[in-house]
């Protein structure tokens, strides 16, 4: 039969392909990546949600067969660096009630590895990707490598949309976020002004310290009434009433007294 009819035995043949291939598939329910159940490799119903601090290790291992998210995905309060869990794995990305990704408060994020992906889909009406009081989003704007995970996310999104379209789904929205200078940045600054105050501090007590000096020597030079009258009681000089006596002719003797 399938000789007659080679259409048929290739029909078979993948259908025997594909439902070998869907029983090698495990959908589960999204969560928190370490209380996925092992050997996950579609997610659905609700997202699959990074958050603090876990086991890098572990989340590796629970997440490395993951290839479709369909709830999206939440990157929330962890210390990472570069996300890249999911960077040779993640296929399809997608979420028909929210966000395709969101990303809130974490505090050193600077990557997002997605190169695998291939399909980038969210809610109609809302943004792709939501960063949420989170400074990745200054740090997109300055650093080259964070630009271009997030150009490449806006280049996935924007397949099979219109060009032509006027009002194109927005791909990020940024909420609420005010950068603050960490404190370790003051330290430059308020160095210098201490040790500019330092200086100034020293130089004035010197200078007071000089003048000080300047002043009693000057004092300890300079010849003091009591010692001028010593000098005159000693003899080696001539008093001042007898110097101006000297100077004056004596009254001539009235002839009338004689």
């Amino acid at each position: 039969m399938f000789d007659s009819n080679p259409f048929i035995f290739k029909a078979v043949c993948l259908l025997i392909l594909l439902r070998s291939f869907d029983a090698q598939e495990k959908k589960c329910l999204g969560r928190e990546p370490q209380e996925l159940e092992d050997g996950c490799t579609i997610i659905e119903t609700k997202p699959l949600v990074f958050k603090g601090t876990q086991s890098e290790a572990v989340i590796r291992t629970k997440v490395a067969k993951i290839h479709e998210i369909y709830a999206g995905l939440e990157i929330i309060e962890t210390d990472y660096e570069n996300f890249d869990f999911l960077n040779k794995t993640l296929r399809v990305l997608k979420n028909s009630e929210g966000a395709a990704i969101t990303i809130r408060k974490n505090t050193k994020l600077k990557r997002l590895g997605f190169w695998a992906l291939s399909t980038l889909e969210a809610k109609k009406d809302g943004a792709i990707v939501i960063i949420d009081k989170d400074p990745f989003a200054q740090f997109a704007e300055k650093d080259r490598d964070a630009l271009r995970d997030m150009k490449h996310l806006e280049f996935l999104s924007r397949i099979g949309v219109d060009p032509d379209n006027q009002c194109p789904q927005k791909f990020a929205e940024i909420v609420g976020y005010e950068e603050k200078v960490p404190f370790h940045n003051y330290w430059v600054p308020l160095t210098i002004v201490g040790v500019i105050g330092i200086i100034v501090v020293l130089g004035m007590v010197v200078w007071r310290t000089r003048t000080k000096k300047a002043l009693k020597a000057k004092k300890a030079e300079s010849p003091q009434p009591k010692d001028l009258e010593k000098k005159t009681d000693g003899g080696e000089g001539v008093p001042e009433k007898a110097v101006s006596m000297q100077g004056k002719v004596a009254p001539a003797e009235d002839p009338k007294n004689k």
